[in-house]
């Protein structure tokens, strides 16, 4: 190849890299004062997020912008030569040679053998350094202000964004947390239709649909909390009704004086129907192996018809129960009778499917008063009181000691459970009664300091008393339309004024004497 082009190939490849780092300089000048503009809206508040991103896009754009640019802008031959002669002083010796390569003439192959002749001593790099100071000056400047914007800048909210992100994080994080209350108060439930009454099954799905809600923020806590209330009196109406239809049997008589069957007879007191089913079965058995002597069989049968007739006494207005005593009963008969095994063994039979069926009752029960204790933790949470125990309608919730508890519902009722716990001889249908002895004076509360005597022959005015109960209701009702509190809630604050009304207090006594 001609040395010509080869000495003006090398001269344009310098030519492009020292265009292209110069290029590259001012666009990573450019990017370190965009760099820091950036910084300072981050770290002001003007504009939230994370600027590590934006620096590094800024970065590359510089760098791909001079890779563009240089090749866009890179030098022909004919500048490099022109470059050449400029820089080696060649008057203009290689553009001469270059531009009259194709010429014939003697005096063209002297200006050859010249230029060539010169080639020798050329130092392309030293002639052509890819860097120079003056194009690399201007980039300590930005640089250097965004590396001590970067270190010694300190965070500020103009605005006061950062702080309204931060409070809206942690409701979004409060809002799952609750929302995740919400779920786990129905997984101690088990989905199982045969288990499960439908009323806890449909509180469960309310429970989810609910939480759901709540963490997409299609409503508020408030309405969540007044949803949820009036899902658990729904499910509280629901169980009462469930119970009251299906009442437990009672057992509270002397078993002490039981033998074989002692162990059912506590099994009953204790409604633990499983274990007296069991037990069944294994007299079930004892009689098919004919385990027994006609003695044991006659004692035997006394005691089951002793045991049916305190269940038949005590559990009038159950009719599992009655099924169960008479089950009892007709298997202690037959046993008194030779002959027929098989009609005691159906009986016994009989008694165990009764006692099953007791059992998915109590299971049912056991099941809904669970998760009323579980949504009135969950009332506790959105309550703001959470971890709390409960926070409902009239004031805080508290476990009692009858079904679904607190003083919040205006009713009694027993926490989780809902059964006697294994203590020897101990009356399961025992009622609470007021110990005798004097009663003490108690602690002051308030006092009031009357200083006139009322006058005796003053007449109270009860159309004066009616007329300012009315006006009381009035600002009652003003209160309740202006003021947000959940449906579910303001039927109660109603109630509560509605009772302070002599008037409706006498009506409801004429009623009730009627």
């Amino acid at each position: 190849m001609d040395p010509l082009i080869v000495i003006l190939r090398k001269i344009r490849l310098r030519l492009t890299v020292r265009q292209w780092i110069q290029f590259a300089v001012y666009g990573i000048s450019a990017a370190a004062i965009a760099s820091c503009v950036c910084l300072l809206t981050t770290r002001s508040g003007i504009i939230l997020g994370d600027p590590a991103p934006a620096y590094a896009l800024l970065l590359g754009a510089a760098v791909l912008g001079a890779v563009v640019a240089a090749v866009w802008r890179r030098p022909s031959l004919l500048r490099s030569a022109l470059e050449g002669d400029r820089t080696f002083r060649l008057a203009e010796r290689l553009t001469s040679s270059y531009e009259l390569s194709d010429a014939e003439h003697p005096m063209v192959q002297a200006l050859h053998a010249d230029a060539r002749g010169r080639l020798a001593g050329l130092n392309v790099r030293q002639g052509f350094p890819l860097a120079t100071k003056h194009s690399l000056r201007w980039a300590y400047v930005p640089v250097l202000l965004f590396l001590l914007a970067y270190l010694l800048l300190p965070e500020f909210d103009i605005l006061g964004r950062r702080a309204r992100q931060a409070e809206a994080k942690a409701h979004e994080e409060e809002l799952r947390v609750k929302a995740e209350i919400l779920r786990n108060a129905a997984k101690p439930i088990q989905r199982i239709p045969e288990q499960t009454h439908q009323a806890s099954l449909d509180a469960m799905e309310g429970l989810e649909r609910l939480a759901d809600d709540l963490q997409n923020d299609a409503i508020n806590e408030k309405q969540a909390l007044a949803r949820l209330t009036n899902l658990a009196k729904t499910l509280d109406q629901q169980r009462n009704k469930f119970q009251a239809e299906n009442p437990m049997p009672k057992l509270a008589a002397d078993t002490t004086k039981l033998d074989t069957t002692q162990d059912i007879a506590k099994a009953l007191q204790k409604k633990d129907f499983g274990k007296a089913a069991e037990k069944l079965n294994e007299m079930q058995k004892k009689l098919e192996e004919g385990g027994l002597s006609q003695e044991q069989m006659k004692a035997l049968s006394e005691e089951m018809n002793q045991l049916a007739d305190m269940m038949a006494k005590m559990n009038m207005d159950s009719q599992l129960s009655q099924e169960l005593a008479e089950a009892l009963k007709n298997a202690g008969q037959c046993m008194c009778e030779s002959g027929q095994l098989s009609e005691t063994l159906d009986a016994l039979e009989q008694a165990q499917l009764s006692l099953k069926d007791l059992e998915s009752i109590a299971k049912q029960l056991e099941q809904m008063e669970t998760l009323l204790a579980e949504c009135g933790n969950c009332m506790g949470c959105l309550g703001g009181q959470c971890p709390g125990r409960y926070a409902g309608i009239g004031g805080n919730w508290q476990e009692g000691e009858g079904p679904w508890g607190g003083g919040g519902m205006g009713r009694r009722g027993t926490g989780r459970g809902g059964r006697v716990g294994d203590l020897p001889d101990v009356d399961g249908a025992y009622d609470a009664t007021m110990l005798p002895g004097d009663l003490t004076k108690g602690k002051i509360l308030a006092s009031i300091l009357q200083r006139g005597a009322p006058n005796e022959d003053a007449q109270s005015s009860r159309e004066y008393a009616a007329g300012a109960f009315v006006e009381v209701r009035q600002q009652a009702e003003q209160a309740l339309n202006k003021e947000e509190i959940p449906p579910g809630s303001k039927e109660f604050v109603r109630q509560y004024f509605g009772s302070l009304d002599p008037t409706s207090q006498s009506d409801d006594a004429d009623g009730t004497a009627e």
